[in-house]
């Protein structure tokens, strides 16, 4: 594109796709694998994700095509003109994992509060809100507002939840809190918050 319209390219990366086909790099067992750079766990992630949802998959790689993959898409990466980061913490990754240094910025998504103005404070009602959009694993922080609740008795507190929650052991916990502090909305699409 870039020398057929003469024009920049610009990217910007806002998870860890470029890395992890399964974008937010937690494996199948739910946990945390940002030091795996080297395919293995990846091709045993991808195979159990893809049992589980797909049976006889032809999508079953062995860890070189992700290592090959990873390369690529790291390639590509460093043929643009820039690339926006939307944390420090993306931005070192990134860099961790092969993208030039000298190509990567951080922009974040936020807005500063002096772009958006003063508004009307609405009515109190003294109630706390929490809300957690995503997935709900163990990942994403909802161990953390469970272990606040079971310390916290303030009444006050609703916590809405929204997103698919399908690991056994949160699930386990979840149904220890027989709370109406604690609320799950299920999943959504995309298009429903847009």
């Amino acid at each position: 594109l870039k020398a057929i319209f003469n024009i920049p390219i610009i990217i910007t990366i806002r998870d860890y796709w470029y890395i992890c086909p399964m974008i937010h790099l937690i494996n199948s067992r739910g946990e945390n694998c940002i030091d795996n750079a080297h395919g293995d766990g990846c091709a045993l992630c991808y195979k159990a994700r893809t049992i589980k949802h797909i049976n006889n998959s032809p999508f079953l790689f062995w860890a070189g095509e992700f290592q090959a993959r990873k390369a690529a898409w790291i390639r590509a990466i460093n043929l643009t003109d820039m690339v926006i980061a939307v944390s420090p913490f993306l931005k070192d990754f990134y860099i961790r994992n092969g993208v030039d240094p000298d190509k990567i910025i951080v922009l974040s998504g936020g807005i500063l509060p002096q772009a958006v103005g003063t508004r009307k404070p609405k009515k109190r009602d003294n109630i706390f809100r929490i809300a957690l959009l995503g997935n709900a694993t163990s990942i994403w922080g909802i161990n953390l507002i469970l272990d606040i609740l079971a310390i916290w008795h303030d009444q006050n507190v609703r916590i809405k939840v929204w997103g698919n929650c399908s690991e056994q052991r949160i699930m386990q916990r979840v149904k220890k809190f027989d709370d109406a502090r604690l609320q799950f909305q299920g999943p959504y699409e995309r298009e429903d918050i847009t």
